[in-house]
């Protein structure tokens, strides 16, 4: 008697051929082990397991950090969207590999625009996954690489478009004024003494400023010559705004003011300017909040498009190959 080597029953020692399972014993190879063993990752695996959810968490933290300054001390800070943008970020690197570690599809970054919440669920599902790590195969090496160009990829895009929107929305902000003043126009207005020897510079916004010239009868929309970079400095030490003037050959001025109205929005203006008038031209506001949006969110979206591009064509790649070798089956 001896054992089938496929279904382990016992046949007789002259049988070429299983009665039961109907396997040839001399053309029986044994068959080999497709699916890894699931009960232990390996420890490198582990630690990187460990890496991607330090990066989720410290990720929550600037964004709660973040969420937190703003409730408790709305007009006393700087603005500080880099701590949730650096926040957001740090989710997306945790999420990305923390999925492709469990053997989930990358498109788990994706949560990571949803601010706390999103990076929270993701984490909350993917830690009830019970896929564990593949070995090391030439189709995971593949994937890794795979994985690795389209995050690359992803990171360049965002980068770029950001610099570029980062750089080009003051300019792109900029509005032709056509018809009424808006009512935060910035203006410069100089007083002096009865004397004219000691200047001052305000900076007063169209909404205030028929009452600061019923107050100040002594006024001028023209900065004095050999006066300008004193009145600079004075500003400087007394608010957050600036202007910039050059003479022009009819006696007219050509300037640019501009001011901080709270914390998280500045204004500009651009005007001509006699005396006692003004001729608005241009003009600018300049929401942080709204700035955040203009410049990350194009940048984030661009940056997920040509990503999702490339790992489609990988994909595309992948199958053309294996359809030229004979195998039809996208893996």
């Amino acid at each position: 008697m001896k054992t089938c080597p496929a279904c382990q029953r016992q046949v007789q020692e002259m049988e070429i051929e299983c009665p039961y399972c109907g396997v040839i014993f001399s053309k029986w190879t044994p068959r080999p082990e497709t699916f890894p063993n699931k009960s232990v990752a390996p420890k490198k695996d582990n630690k990187w397991i460990a890496r991607y959810k330090g990066m989720i968490y410290i990720g929550l933290v600037l964004q709660f950090i973040h969420s937190l300054l703003r409730v408790l001390l709305p007009m006393s800070l700087p603005d500080l969207f880099v701590f949730p943008l650096l926040g957001i970020v740090l989710c997306m690197i945790g999420l990305h590999g923390y999925a492709r570690m469990k053997g989930r599809s990358g498109v788990w970054v994706l949560l990571s625009i949803i601010p706390l919440f999103g990076p929270m669920i993701g984490l909350f599902v993917l830690r009830r996954d019970s896929i564990e790590i593949p070995i090391e195969s030439e189709r995971s090496v593949q994937a890794r690489k795979r994985d690795l160009t389209s995050f690359s990829v992803f990171v360049l895009v965002t980068t770029a478009v950001m610099l570029f929107q980062f750089f080009s929305f003051p300019k792109a902000a900029i509005r032709e004024i056509h018809g009424p003043i808006p009512n935060l126009f910035p203006v410069l207005i100089i007083t002096s003494d009865e004397r004219n020897i000691e200047y001052h510079a305000h900076i007063i916004y169209k909404r205030d400023l028929d009452e600061f010239v019923k107050t100040n009868p002594n006024y001028s929309f023209l900065v004095p010559d050999g006066q300008w970079e004193n009145l600079k400095n004075q500003l400087k030490s007394e608010t957050r705004g600036y202007f910039k003037v050059e003479q022009l050959p009819d006696g007219k001025q050509s300037l640019e003011v501009g001011n901080a109205v709270h914390d998280e929005a500045s204004v500009a203006g651009w005007y001509e300017a006699t005396d006692k008038e003004f001729f608005p031209e241009r003009y600018r506001l300049v929401h942080s909040m709204g700035q955040f949006s203009a410049v990350v969110m194009p940048s984030f979206t661009l940056g997920f498009l040509c990503s999702f591009l490339t790992y489609d064509s990988f994909l595309i790649y992948a199958f053309l190959k294996r359809r030229r070798q004979g195998s039809f089956a996208l893996r």
